[in-house]
């Protein structure tokens, strides 16, 4: 396994991904606001380094960490917020989202410097196969189909 992307997350991971958090966005459930997330003294941010190590060491995200509230917002502003003319909303918590994003910067900076060998595969039937449908085995063939 790559070790970029079992490594402990960094306080420098931490901080990459609250630049990407929008200032004005509205919080999740918990109500905490971005800008609170950012600045919040360093006693705190240890503390949330050690949660997103908890959950990414254990895979157990915390319930509160997963709830989302959902507001209907109309389709069209001129018309009624009614359940034809509504679409969801999801108010998901900051906190999933930092760590989703700390999460994508280590997946995006593995692929960037180890691409994947991606190989095609075809189904090759023989030409009997053709016109009387498969056989009991079908080979397998890479680059194409003789």
């Amino acid at each position: 396994m790559n070790e970029t992307l079992t490594a402990p997350i960094t306080s420098l991971e931490l901080t990459e991904a609250y630049t990407k958090l929008r200032s004005r966005a509205s919080p999740g459930p918990s109500g905490i606001r971005n800008s609170q997330w950012k600045n919040a003294p360093m006693s705190m941010q240890t503390l949330i380094l050690d949660l997103f190590n908890t959950v990414y060491d254990t895979g157990q995200i915390p319930t509160d960490m997963k709830n989302g509230t959902i507001y209907p917002i109309p389709k069209d502003p001129s018309k009624p917020c009614t359940s034809d003319n509504a679409r969801p909303l999801t108010m998901l918590e900051t906190g999933l989202k930092i760590l989703t994003q700390i999460l994508s910067n280590r997946i995006s900076k593995t692929l960037e410097n180890a691409p994947l060998s991606i190989r095609t595969h075809a189904v090759c039937f023989s030409p009997w196969e053709k016109h009387h449908g498969p056989a009991q085995t079908n080979r397998i063939c890479t680059n194409g189909c003789p």
